[in-house]
């Protein structure tokens, strides 16, 4: 069975999203052929970025007070299928 995952929430601080939109569209859209829907959840316009129309597999980037922080080598791995 293949492994896949279901899903992954990111938060950014307040603004963060904003001014780096478009570049994560660009990112996803351009090098892994995802779709990148503005969406409202939580008060805000966050933005989804999905795998298929189904939306089996995606991450979620919202902005928030209390947002992640990555200490250094936190990543999401992703299996192409050529480099």
């Amino acid at each position: 069975m293949p492994r896949r995952f279901n899903h992954m929430e990111l938060t950014l601080p307040q603004g963060g999203l904003e001014a780096a939109r478009s570049e994560i569209k660009a990112f996803y859209t351009d090098l892994f052929g995802w779709d990148a829907l503005d969406v409202s959840i939580l008060k805000q316009t966050g933005l989804l970025l999905r795998t298929d129309a189904e939306t089996s597999q995606f991450i979620l980037v919202t902005e928030q007070r209390a947002h992640m922080a990555s200490p250094g080598f936190d990543h999401l791995g992703v299996l192409c299928e050529t480099r």
